[in-house]
């Protein structure tokens, strides 16, 4: 059976602040890994059917 995880603000906060810093360290550096350039890869690629509404959780 498929486990329902629950997201609550603190943890959307804290997802946000996570991105902003590593937004700034893109930014600092100029270029990804080819390792973040090939998960990103992967990302694309996945159906957006398995993605998981907000309203789902």
């Amino acid at each position: 059976m498929k486990q329902m995880m629950s997201i609550n603000v603190e943890d959307i906060t804290q997802i946000k602040r996570d991105i902003e810093i590593l937004k700034n360290a893109l930014l600092s550096e100029g270029e990804l890994s080819d390792w973040a350039k090939n998960v990103l890869t992967e990302a694309r690629e996945e159906s957006e059917d398995n993605y998981v509404s907000l309203s789902d959780l």
